[in-house]
């Protein structure tokens, strides 16, 4: 279940030149002015020695709903606007789960892939566990916090990772609790800023691709995008590196079927290289 709380700043002005600032950085604009009107009122009762209580307490109240509401509008935009940035860097499912047989986007790449995002629209999550709703699970819940404020909290159950396909335990109760809690925080994560990655929902994207000589498929358009989006985070000369590898004039001529092993090859070197630039 959801629930939203509203939290408060208590200045919302923009100065021009911070407008300026937020445009170039590509954001969501915040709203440009406080209600000054009622903040001169407000500043004339209580100056007022005679001022009504009541009434002042009222204009107090109407300020704060105006402000709330500022930075709920505000928050929506820039989830607007972070979401859209998001579809275009997609999410690679670059990881293989040995028992289900199936590929996975490990929960640091989809933060390597979006947190420079969200950070950048005034975003920031902050997960946690609480009692679960259901026996036999962690609930994990996370925050989603925005710079004017507003806030949102989301939870899901997850059943406790103890035991393998056919049923057998496998794990100590720490170890299916750390389990759970990061496979609660990988899906909240893609329900927030509604995620999609590769190949979960390809639109038939790999209809109508021409076999090569080989009869084999090449890359689906959405394969090569992310692709080509993984070897420019390398460097200029990382697709050449990459094609003369892999026997291939160009990226366009991969096989389908290689994508995975090629995806993974890429995301390790590139594993490597942060180790070496930390070092």
């Amino acid at each position: 279940m959801e629930q939203q709380t509203i939290e408060h700043e208590a200045d919302t002005t923009v100065e021009p030149a911070q407008k300026q600032e937020i445009a170039e950085r590509g954001e969501a604009p915040m709203p440009t002015s406080a209600p000054s009107n009622i903040i001169t009122v407000i500043e004339r009762l209580a100056n007022n020695p005679n001022v009504d209580p009541d009434k002042m307490e009222k204009m107090i109240a109407l300020q704060e709903r105006i402000l709330d509401r500022e930075a709920e509008q505000a928050y929506s935009a820039s989830m607007t606007a972070a979401q859209g940035e998001m579809a275009e860097h997609p999410i690679v499912k670059g990881a293989w789960n040995d028992q289900t047989k199936s590929h996975y986007a490990k929960l640091g790449t989809i933060n390597q892939a979006i947190t420079p995002i969200y950070s950048k629209h005034g975003f920031s999550l902050s997960f946690g566990t609480e009692a679960p709703q259901q026996e036999g699970c962690v609930r994990v819940i996370c925050e989603v916090r925005h710079r004017l404020g507003y806030t949102t909290h989301r939870g899901m159950d997850v059943p406790l990772d103890s035991a393998g396909i056919k049923g057998t335990v496998n794990k100590t109760g720490p170890h299916a609790l750390g389990s759970s809690t990061s496979y609660g925080r990988r899906y909240l994560t893609g329900l927030i800023f509604n995620l999609v990655e590769l190949d979960e929902d390809d639109d038939g994207n790999a209809a109508g691709k021409k076999p090569n000589a080989n009869n084999n498929p090449t890359l689906t358009t959405t394969q090569l995008s992310a692709l080509r989006n993984a070897l420019k985070a390398q460097g200029d000369r990382a697709e050449g590196a990459f094609c003369k590898a892999w026997s291939v004039f160009q990226l366009e001529d991969l096989w389908q079927s290689n994508f995975d092993a090629a995806m993974q090859q890429v995301l390790r070197r590139a594993e490597r290289l942060k180790a070496k630039t930390q070092q």
